[in-house]
């Protein structure tokens, strides 16, 4: 019995290891954009819409950012010059990454009166 008790144990403790390890359900979308707040870990980019209008973001270059799109409603995050055009659909995430240094002035194609910067150092 002590083994049978040891052999479920174990099998318990996969089973919830396997769990963790479990794909996530968010959408995600290329290119990868920076983050919100100013923070340069790797982790911590975040660019928010929320209200039809976007967060600030600063990234460094090459530094995936998760967009988070906080509305019910669709939005992108389209840089003026062409360079991204990213959509999130409503109470969904996708990611942006920029690898060059510099400003980018960015739009949302659905709502053109949504206008934002990112910052990539």
């Amino acid at each position: 019995m002590t083994s049978t008790r040891s052999a479920l144990t174990l099998l318990a403790a996969a089973v919830l290891a396997l769990a963790a390890c479990g794909s996530d359900s968010t959408s995600s979308t290329t290119p990868t954009p920076a983050s919100s707040g100013g923070g340069t870990d790797a982790a911590a980019a975040t660019l928010t819409m929320s209200g039809r209008a976007f967060g600030s973001v600063t990234a460094t270059a090459g530094q995936p950012i998760t967009i988070v799109n906080e509305d019910g409603f669709s939005h992108t995050v389209t840089d003026r010059d062409g360079e991204f055009d990213v959509k999130v659909a409503g109470n969904a995430t996708g990611t942006l990454t920029i690898d060059e240094p510099g400003t980018y002035a960015i739009f949302c194609t659905i709502h053109p009166d949504m206008a934002g910067k990112i910052t990539v150092g």
